[in-house]
């Protein structure tokens, strides 16, 4: 983990009604935070966010659609370590 680098952690409650997908738009990330906890991910979105990096995506190896949409990345990149992705937005 690098410093400053941010940490999410669900409420129970929330991953059982939902333990397939995140919801973490409109949060002001600058980066793909370290979701503890959660490797069951398969919808995940980080729109209207502040990302620049895809760094620390592979951490999701099971995402199905994933949707960066109204970020600031630069480059798309490691993508090869999402073996099931199948919808990038």
């Amino acid at each position: 983990m690098q410093l400053g680098q941010w940490v999410v952690v669900r409420h129970t409650n929330d991953r059982l009604r939902n333990p397939d997908r995140l919801n973490l738009d409109n949060r002001e990330l600058h980066d793909i935070p370290i979701i503890d906890g959660e490797p069951q991910i398969r919808l995940l979105n980080f729109q209207h966010n502040l990302i620049t990096s895809m760094a620390g995506i592979g951490m999701f190896r099971n995402l199905l659609f994933l949707d960066m949409y109204d970020n600031q990345v630069t480059e798309i990149a490691h993508l090869d370590r999402l073996p099931s992705l199948r919808v990038l937005m």
